[in-house]
């Protein structure tokens, strides 16, 4: 592994990391941002609504077609009670008839709960498209501060992606590794060694690894997986 060459490459990620800090922090850049992140909330929003909405309405039609089978099975009870000739008898359709009454109950109550869900949906929706609305017009308003700034940051992060590129020719094994672990949330993918342990998440590196260290210029941290070098 070419430790030097990455350190060089790693050396003007950071010089990148940081210009990116600096425009995150500027108020047109941070607006304009802002806005853009409500207005995907807000179409995000709406297509998990009318998602829902569709499966209530297909719930409700599921619930419609149980209840004209319960509503069925009742009108055939009834007009079977006309020819009841037993007590036992009697006691079986009573029986079965408070059962499709109960039926009919849970049924009545689950409709009501996806009738409240649907006038939840229009509300949520309403609200999530006055959102979308809000962003746009705001994102519009401020698009031109917005665009002007990019103007500055371009030619600067060009600049820099350029000398990036230059400095990853031959270290493609490097770079990948050290892309992956910053992909992986990892700060600060190569580190030195601090004392006997790595200085990325301070774990001592064992005996066997700083011998590698030694040898190889290089260890994979066995804890975080940073890149470990000899300063």
């Amino acid at each position: 592994m070419n430790i030097k060459g990455l350190l060089a490459y790693a050396a003007i990620d950071d010089e990148l990391t940081a210009l990116n800090r600096k425009y995150a922090e500027f108020a047109e850049v941070k607006d304009y941002q802002l806005q853009a992140r409500r207005k995907r909330e807000s179409a995000g929003a709406l297509v998990r609504l009318n998602t829902e909405a569709g499966e209530v309405v297909n719930s409700m039609n599921s619930l419609s077609a149980q209840a004209a089978e319960v509503f069925r099975q009742l009108e055939e009870a009834k007009s079977n009670v006309e020819h009841i000739e037993d007590e036992k008898e009697a006691d079986y359709y009573s029986k079965n008839i408070e059962k499709l009454l109960a039926q009919l109950a849970q049924l009545s109550s689950d409709v009501a709960a996806l009738s409240k869900r649907i006038v939840d949906i229009k509300t949520e929706e309403a609200k999530a498209f006055a959102q979308g609305r809000d962003a746009q017009q705001k994102g519009k308003a401020l698009e031109p501060a917005y665009t002007a700034k990019m103007a500055e940051y371009k030619p600067e992060a060009s600049a820099i992606q350029a000398r990036m590129a230059k400095a990853a020719e031959g270290l493609d094994e490097e770079v990948k590794r050290y892309s992956n672990l910053k992909a992986s949330k990892i700060k600060n993918p190569i580190v030195p060694l601090y004392g006997s342990s790595c200085k990325g998440c301070f774990t001592e590196v064992d005996a066997n690894s700083r011998n590698k260290l030694e040898q190889d210029g290089y260890v994979i941290c066995q804890n975080c997986g940073r890149i470990i070098y000899k300063d």
